[in-house]
């Protein structure tokens, strides 16, 4: 198992955490539950089989957790405008018809005067461009289309928030109303590969980033054309 993988969970549980303490009515949570819930998501993991970067311990990850989670607790993005509605949140339901259901889970889901907020909440090496922005959005369209009936008449907008794993750690919030044609074209995308599968329509794909933790790989490497 990846150090990467566990830490980035920590970090997610701890700012999880903290939005669940706000959603049940509790006071501002402090830093040292929050690192609870960072170390938690340690345990279920043999320390034996953990593998850590060149220059990576569980202690110098455990510092780094601490300053991040500072940063975060300290930042504006800890405040919620307006009440919070879910903190993973399951919502499931038909994007097509004829295509099956999409089932996922919003991270955060939030609620103000004029508009519902779809947040996301990830971990990254350094600050995100607006291509990456781009590029991870269209997961949180697809949920904001499920999401419309939630706040009748509410603007949707979607939200990545990002904590930096960098050296001095940055918390950034990049907000994006949800455009109706942006939705159309990615519901024409999800539609399409749902009928070439179901035609048959199967060839690689390779990535860099997916392609260790998708379940096809095998099948992938044994598609001879």
């Amino acid at each position: 198992m990846s150090s990467a993988l566990i830490f980035g969970t920590g970090i997610h549980s701890a700012v999880e955490q903290h939005f669940q303490a706000t959603l049940s009515g509790e006071e501002r949570t402090d830093l040292d539950a929050l690192l609870f819930a960072y170390r938690s998501a340690w345990l279920p993991h043999d320390s034996d089989a953990i593998s850590f970067g060149s220059t990576e311990t569980r202690a110098s990850l455990d510092a780094l957790a601490g300053k991040m989670l500072t940063a975060f607790l300290s930042s504006p993005a800890a405040s919620v405008q307006g009440r919070v509605l879910g903190v993973e949140e399951e919502i499931r339901g038909m994007l097509v018809e004829g295509v099956p259901d999409l089932f996922g889970r919003v991270d955060l889901l939030t609620e103000d005067s004029d508009s519902l907020v779809i947040t996301d909440i990830k971990t990254s090496r350094g600050k995100w461009s607006q291509e990456q922005v781009e590029d991870s959005g269209e997961q949180l369209l697809l949920y904001s289309h499920l999401a419309s009936e939630i706040s009748p008449g509410k603007k949707i907008a979607t939200r990545f928030l990002v904590l930096t794993k960098t050296k001095e750690p940055v918390v950034e919030e990049h907000v994006r109303e949800v455009e109706p044609v942006a939705v159309k074209r990615t519901l024409a995308g999800v539609e399409r590969v749902w009928r070439a599968i179901e035609s048959g329509v199967f060839y690689p794909a390779p990535s860099t980033v997916g392609c260790a933790g998708c379940g096809y790989r095998a099948a992938c490497r044994a598609w001879a054309g």
